[in-house]
């Protein structure tokens, strides 16, 4: 009998452990993706940080190279132009795909190299492409499209709906053929096209600049869809 108490006290005491250690390596894990004073930002792969855009692009300045950033939202674009605006030892130029864009990134270089807004490509720093025969009214929202096929926020521009079928997207030149591939079989619609614009070619003036948030979607509604 003793050693039947002295069998179960020893049992108790271990599975005891076992939770006190589980619970300890728990606390870690959330400590460790849960930091105090650490925002995860489901838009980008990294935080913006002003200070360290600075720092590339007096570097970039004086090798006499090109810097280019992500796509920025609104407020981080006009922490940028305010760093540099009037500055003699960096060139800092605008590039969104469309005038008065949203959502830009901006290619850091030395004054001296003579770029500026009217001799820079606009293809090489973004693509605008068209979306055709689209169910856009019935769609999931444009960064939720976006992230189910493996396309980051910091690769894409403004997002313009011109009416109920058509919107155009500008997005960096890497993710662009994947946009192409992909997005017709993830948006709502019959004979969903999307084809790149040539250089020259404008996005419309009267569209909608769409909201690029990310919204948490009801299960059942995706399946009515």
């Amino acid at each position: 009998a003793n050693s039947m108490q002295q069998t179960v006290v020893l049992a108790c005491f271990v599975l005891l452990l076992l939770v006190h250690c589980q619970g300890f390596h728990t606390s870690k894990i959330e400590q460790r993706f849960h930091s105090p004073g650490v925002v995860l930002l489901a838009s980008s792969s990294s935080s913006f940080n002003i200070d360290d855009i600075e720092s590339r692009a007096l570097a970039a300045s004086e090798a006499w190279t090109m810097e280019v950033t992500n796509f920025l939202n609104a407020e981080e674009s006009s922490i940028v132009q305010d760093r540099f605006n009037g500055r003699s030892d960096v060139a800092c130029i605008c590039v969104g795909g469309r005038p008065q864009s949203n959502r830009a990134r901006f290619v850091l270089t030395n004054p001296d190299l003579g770029i500026d807004e009217t001799t820079i490509t606009r293809a090489d720093y973004c693509a605008v492409l068209c979306v055709d025969n689209a169910d856009l009214p019935n769609c999931d929202p444009w960064a939720n499209v976006l992230a189910s096929i493996g396309v980051d926020l910091k690769d894409v521009g403004d997002i313009v709906v011109v009416d109920s079928n058509t919107a155009y997207l500008v997005v960096s030149p890497e993710v662009s053929k994947s946009c192409m591939r992909l997005l017709p079989k993830q948006l709502q619609g019959a004979g969903v096209t999307v084809t790149a614009l040539e250089d020259d070619e404008i996005i419309p003036d009267n569209g909608e600049v769409q909201d690029m948030e990310f919204k948490r979607l009801d299960k059942r509604e995706q399946k009515r869809k």
